[in-house]
């Protein structure tokens, strides 16, 4: 699985999450699932390596869940991440289905936006990742999903 090489095999992550606990032994009810699931994916991101550039940040054409960097640019890496947190595998498929046309254009704006507001890192690859993150009080792992790779001078590219 291509996913797997590419995040050091953080699919192995998360089956026992001690941060299911971080809410209190109750399920997660909204709207804090979806901090929820950012802190989760934040902190497994972390454990591989990766810091937080940032958090939920916005601009008029969208919102990017988290921005996060290894090593410092212009060779460092960029990774994009969108968060969907699920109780249960329903009909958008644990919120990949979510994650359609209409998202990928609005993230794609905002990626644009955040790159014009951090020109250090403007040279640099970006890759976008979806995380699906099962809420409690569920123990299985987060999926990591390649959504699109975006390089400098090429654009979007390997769309999944």
């Amino acid at each position: 699985m291509q996913s797997r090489q590419w995040l050091g095999g953080m699919l192995c992550l998360g089956s026992a999450d001690p941060g299911v606990s971080v809410m209190g032994s109750r399920a997660v009810q909204p709207p804090d699932q979806g901090q929820w699931a950012e802190r989760r994916a934040l902190r497994l991101l972390r454990q591989q390596g990766w810091r937080c550039l940032a958090q939920r940040w916005r601009c008029r054409w969208g919102e990017i869940d988290l921005v996060m960097a290894k090593g410092a640019p212009p060779q460092g890496r960029l990774l994009a991440v969108e968060v969907k947190g699920r109780s249960s595998a329903g009909l958008d498929g644990w919120g990949l289905h979510a994650f359609g046309y209409r998202k990928r254009s609005c993230l794609g704006r905002a990626l644009a936006c955040w790159q014009v507001e951090n020109p250090l890192w403007s040279s640099t690859g970006l890759e976008v990742v979806l995380a699906l993150v099962p809420l409690p009080p569920s123990i299985k792992p987060v999926r990591w999903i390649r959504v699109a790779a975006f390089l400098h001078s090429e654009g979007w590219s390997q769309e999944s």
